[in-house]
């Protein structure tokens, strides 16, 4: 490449860095109040769900949408369609969580609404992972490969913190708001989700500035329905990639656990307002993003391997902790600034984050899409299981516990502790160190 090609590419990779970071601006402001899980854990206790029917809701986020994206990925090889399939998803997605309070506007059964919040949820996140797996392939072919990780984790701190920052304000104004009855309470809810959604509608103007190597993108292929259900399993067939799924699977069973109950937790035991569980989300995800960025350095240093090895360790000891010393402030304060949700803080954030660049990286460069499409699928259906195991599990405890709420948690995290142990402790074996190896999967 000569040096006038070489400046050219460095000038629209600049350019392209710029484009993303303000897509992800303006993406975070539209998702800010749909994407709040704090903010739903409040509206479906003022619907009057059961608490073990929160990982039922929990699970519904996972499997229509892990299979959805993994059935369709195939045909999304090669596609010139990426920016409009980001912009029009998330458009779906917003709308999709709309229907949720605008279902308890018009029916107070509550296995009717627990069939609308499963069926709202589960159509916002399939156009989520379509929208989010075709942004990180997108980002996978604008990125230079020499700043990667280091760029997406930026990329990644804007499209977590915004929305996480508009989330704590729609949760400053649902707590002024608590004394509403039902039914402005719903109206208002609508109002905050409808009011930062349009700012998604950016999407369409800025995705058409970003520009690729070739002229639009990779150009279209088409494949027989023979080739689609094939290359549907590349991803399971590269022994790399095998073992990134394998750590994957358990990483994310194991943090539904935390994640289904962690908000529940707040509220009923230490009957935390909106505001204070959303302001305490946000620091976790505004500390673990800014973390991210210094420990992607880390990962590109010692490998994902090592990396998730050591993550997942420290995330199971404080897990036992909080289980065994609830009544500590300090060990309190320890889970949820590292730990928090699973998905984010100190600790649990750059897991998730660097989960996420690896599922990229170890994708070939050209065609990667089945292969993000296997790690969403094992990412959801882990996620839905654990979701699921979480509901089991709580509701266990609260018999053991006789009822009482303050103790079945303490049990619940002290088993989540100990489900960690076995999944972790036969997880790193000599096979994992593949994901070491410089040469990621291939296609030839």
């Amino acid at each position: 490449m000569c040096a006038a090609e070489t400046g050219e590419a460095a000038d629209r990779g600049a350019g392209n860095y710029r484009l993303l970071l303000r897509l992800n601006f303006f993406l975070g402001i539209g998702l800010g109040v749909v994407s709040t899980v704090e903010l739903f854990d409040l509206l479906y206790l003022r619907m009057g769900f059961d608490l073990s029917w929160f990982g039922v809701i929990r699970g519904s986020m996972f499997l229509l949408p892990a299979l959805s994206y993994f059935a369709a990925a195939p045909l999304l090889k090669g596609t010139r369609h990426s920016r409009e399939i980001v912009q029009w998803s998330f458009l779906v997605r917003i709308a999709a969580a709309v229907l949720i309070p605008l279902a308890a506007l018009y029916t107070k059964n509550r296995h009717g609404l627990l069939a609308a919040a499963s069926l709202g949820t589960s159509i916002a996140f399939v156009a989520a992972v379509f929208g989010s797996n075709t942004l990180m392939m997108l980002y996978r072919q604008l990125l230079p490969e020499e700043e990667f990780n280091r760029r997406n984790a930026v990329i990644t701190a804007i499209f977590n913190i915004v929305p996480g920052l508009v989330g704590l304000l729609g949760a400053g104004v649902l707590s002024l708001a608590s004394g509403l009855a039902d039914r402005e309470f719903y109206m208002l809810f609508i109002l905050l989700e409808i009011g930062t959604g349009v700012f998604e509608l950016a999407l369409f103007r800025i995705n058409k500035k970003l520009t690729f190597s070739a002229d639009g993108g990779p150009a279209p292929e088409k494949i027989s329905y023979a080739d689609h259900f094939r290359r549907a399993f590349d991803g399971f067939c590269c022994p790399v990639y095998r073992q990134f799924l394998l750590i994957t699977a358990a990483n994310h069973f194991f943090s539904a656990l935390p994640g289904t109950y962690i908000g529940i937790y707040l509220y009923k035991v230490h009957d935390a307002s909106a505001f204070t569980v959303a302001l305490i989300g946000n620091i976790a995800v505004f500390g673990g993003n800014l973390f991210g960025i210094v420990m992607a350095r880390r990962c590109d240093r010692i490998g994902y391997l090592k990396f998730f090895r050591q993550g997942s360790l420290a995330l199971v000891v404080l897990t036992l902790l909080f289980g065994f010393f609830p009544g500590s402030t300090a060990v309190t304060v320890l889970f949820l600034l590292f730990i928090y949700n699973g998905a984010s803080g100190l600790l649990a954030g750059p897991l998730l984050m660097m989960r996420g660049a690896a599922a990229a990286k170890l994708a070939p460069d050209e065609g990667g899409e089945p292969y993000v499409a296997a790690y969403s699928l094992i990412l959801r259906l882990f996620s839905f299981a654990g979701s699921i195991a979480a509901s089991r599990l709580f509701l266990f405890c609260q018999d053991w516990a006789g009822g009482g709420i303050p103790e079945a948690f303490a049990a619940y995290f002290k088993a989540a502790g100990i489900i960690g142990i076995i999944l972790f402790l036969p997880l790193y074996n000599r096979g994992s160190a593949l994901l070491d190896k410089k040469q990621p999967c291939s296609n030839a």
